[in-house]
């Protein structure tokens, strides 16, 4: 008898095993989709393991096409758990987004190129902007579509404002920290004399605010003086001095 029940356990095993394995992930899609009222897709191909999607949409930000992974052990504390590797008209992005129980959505390792022409365009910049920008974050997390905390770095390679005067500010770092609800931004620059140094901070009431100072009274950066206007100061050592704030 007990020969017969553990080959019966092991048979029963093994088929729920290949069920789980061979789950496909647009049924899957439909049962999770009550924690995912962000989420939106126009085709879902594949199992929970190896999906294909073709125009997923994240809040606002619509992607193509993707690959798509699911993690098992989130799901068993409540949280969708998606390894992701996406394709969207601005460039390619990889990661692990992370959607818990309250709606918290983030995204963990999160890696995107991103022409920084186009991105100037999707923020309604009207900037003729150059180079590229490199996003490498450790978590980002998001609430009502806001950014709540943030760590990690974002690069500007080969930063060129072109205009009636052709700004080039080498390669821009920021490096980002969360701390008691205030993600900060220390912004550096290298690969050019103008140096650029300052900071920008995200506020949990949707406000933020930019400090931006260029070093040694360089022609450039009296040229941004002018250009920027009653944002801009210069100190008694020649340094420029940008301030502005802001909603977003």
């Amino acid at each position: 008898m007990t020969k017969k029940l553990s080959k019966f356990i092991l048979i029963f095993a093994t088929y729920a095993l290949f069920l789980l394995w061979t789950f496909p992930a647009i049924q899957a899609y439909q049962l999770l989709r009550p924690q995912l009222p962000s989420v939106q897709m126009a085709s879902l191909k594949g199992t929970i393991w190896a999906a294909q999607v073709r125009n997923l949409k994240i809040g606002s930000t619509l992607f193509r096409s993707g690959h798509l992974s699911l993690n098992l052990v989130p799901l068993l504390a409540g949280s969708v758990s998606v390894d992701v590797h996406l394709k969207s008209l601005l460039g390619s992005s990889t990661g692990t987004i992370n959607i818990d129980q309250n709606g918290f959505f983030s995204a963990y390792a999160f890696k995107t190129k991103i022409n920084a022409a186009s991105l100037a365009q999707l923020l309604g910049y009207k900037v003729n902007a150059r180079g590229t920008v490199v996003i490498d974050l450790d978590r980002a997390t998001f609430s009502d579509r806001h950014l709540k905390h943030a760590s990690g770095k974002v690069r500007w390679v080969n930063a060129i404002i072109e205009g009636p005067v052709k700004l080039d500010f080498g390669t821009i770092t920021i490096v980002l920290k969360t701390r008691k609800n205030r993600i900060t931004g220390l912004i550096s620059n290298r690969g050019v004399k103008t140096k650029l140094t300052g900071t920008i901070v995200f506020k949990t009431d949707k406000t933020f605010k930019v400090n931006l100072k260029i070093k040694n009274n360089s022609q450039l950066g009296q040229t941004i003086a002018a250009l920027v206007g009653p944002i801009a100061s210069v100190d008694s050592g020649g340094n420029v001095k940008i301030n502005f704030a802001g909603k977003l």
